[in-house]
């Protein structure tokens, strides 16, 4: 007799005698039945060698390995697509958060050869000047001038910093521009060409390393950028007749209203104000300001105004002539 069957008649047995129930009967047959299958498998299963060597030479072993080289590339494409991403996202977000502010500026021609422009960096992201264009034109080295603009090209946010734009680069620009004059020009023909200077605004681009343009224009820039030898001996005497007069200041609390009355045949644009040889950038309407021929017009800067102190207005014009006029605050 066999084990099996011994275990089976002491089941049997069991039940009969009521010592066990008909459920535990079942299942400890069929417990029996299992061991018995597992113990056939075990049998007749081939030495952990051959399963061994058969699995690889069976094609499930490179369908394995093609499985796993789809995971490794779909890992590397995924690493490539998030990394360009956060590259994309970091580009595009600092460009979108730059914020250049043009404050102000100033023409030093007579000085420099250069009109000073105050920047400030009013974004969250670093701006870096790439190139100064004006008029669409790239203000780089032209016919022997060996200067464009230099001072500073890079503002950390919240910082502040003036460029130099030296503007005899853009004076080939300008000359064949202008309207030509014949060999002994009239004064009515010197008069129409500054005119024409005068109303030429000069617009300056700066355009950073992530190809935003800044735009600030500097009016009647052109009258001072031709030099004045280029006229010939003629236009000194048409230069001489900007005729600007302060004709009265008028003190209020913290303001200085200056009345300016162009009496000359024309246009004066003011570009610099000083008062009692002080700069002044606050003014209303803000720097430069133009005065029509044969007209008047008023100006007020912003500043301390202190009762029975004298004061001396200084006004320049974009030829370089300047207009005093002085004053004492009521006490």
């Amino acid at each position: 007799m066999t084990e099996i069957e011994f275990k089976t008649r002491e089941l049997e047995r069991l039940l009969s005698e009521g010592r066990i129930t008909l459920e535990q009967y079942l299942d400890a047959r069929t417990r029996i039945g299992n061991s018995t299958a597992s113990q056939t498998v075990r049998k007749h299963s081939p030495s952990k060698e051959t399963v061994v060597h058969a699995e690889t030479v069976q094609p499930h072993g490179k369908g394995s390995k093609k499985f796993y080289s789809k995971v490794v590339l779909g890992l590397i494409l995924c690493s490539i697509i998030l990394i360009g991403g956060l590259f994309a996202w970091g580009y595009l977000n600092s460009a979108h958060a730059e914020s250049l502010t043009i404050e102000g500026y100033s023409v030093k021609l007579f000085t420099s050869g250069a009109v000073l422009f105050e920047l400030k960096n009013s974004g969250s992201a670093d701006v870096r000047i790439s190139c100064v264009t004006m008029n669409g034109c790239l203000n780089q080295s032209l016919e022997g001038w060996n200067q464009g603009w230099n001072g500073t090209v890079f503002l950390q946010p919240g910082s502040r910093g003036t460029l130099y734009v030296y503007v005899p680069c853009y004076f080939y620009v300008l000359n064949s521009s202008m309207p030509s004059l014949s060999p002994s020009p009239t004064q009515a023909e010197l008069e129409n060409l500054y005119s024409y200077m005068e109303s030429f605004n000069c617009t300056f681009t700066f355009v950073t390393n992530t190809q935003h343009e800044y735009n600030c224009t500097v009016p009647g820039l052109a009258s001072v950028i031709i030099p004045a030898a280029w006229m010939g001996s003629l236009t000194y005497t048409f230069m001489a007749t900007e005729q600007l007069q302060i004709t009265n200041l008028a003190f209020v609390p913290g303001t200085i209203m200056v009345t300016l009355d162009n009496t000359g045949t024309t246009q004066v644009t003011i570009v610099e104000v000083w008062v009692n040889n002080v700069m002044q950038t606050s003014t209303n309407p803000p720097l430069a300001i133009s005065v029509p021929a044969n007209s008047a017009t008023q100006l007020s800067i912003t500043m301390t105004v202190i009762a029975g102190y004298q004061y001396e207005v200084k006004l320049v014009s974009s030829k370089g002539n300047t207009f005093v006029g002085t004053g004492t605050a009521p006490t």
